[in-house]
């Protein structure tokens, strides 16, 4: 990055602030309780604000901007919801190392969410944080 550059990069916020990821990864804790896969505490575990700003200034940034960035997030329906995050992420592999029954626990998850933000449409808010610093 050349002198007096921008840094213009996101995140996504913590797994309570997206709350139908949340719901999905506290379901599978429910199913899995011994061994709950922790996948999407990857994607939606760099959200500290107070810990992104200081990386970005021990990296010798000055300014550090951080914006919470919130949009509603409709899905047909909670099932194809349920299937986005099982089918659609590295939580497929896991569960198929798992050999667990997919379609059981697609339909469980699927419940959750259908009881949580509606079956058909599933509404709730995503949030991201966009960071710039200079």
């Amino acid at each position: 990055l050349r002198p007096r550059g921008v840094y213009l990069f996101n995140v996504w916020n913590s797994l309570a602030e997206n709350p139908i990821a949340g719901a999905v990864h506290r379901e599978l804790a429910a199913i899995f309780p011994a061994s709950p896969p922790a996948f999407l505490s990857t994607p939606f575990g760099f959200s500290d604000t107070a810990q992104i700003e200081r990386l970005l200034r021990a990296a010798g940034f000055t300014r550090v901007a951080i914006e919470d960035v919130r949009v509603p997030c409709t899905v047909p329906t909670a099932q194809h919801a349920a299937r986005a995050f099982l089918e659609g992420t590295p939580l497929a592999v896991d569960l198929a190392e798992r050999g667990a029954d997919a379609a059981a626990v697609r339909a469980r998850v699927a419940a959750r969410l259908a009881a949580d933000f509606g079956a058909a449409p599933c509404h709730a808010a995503l949030s991201a944080l966009v960071i710039e610093a200079r």
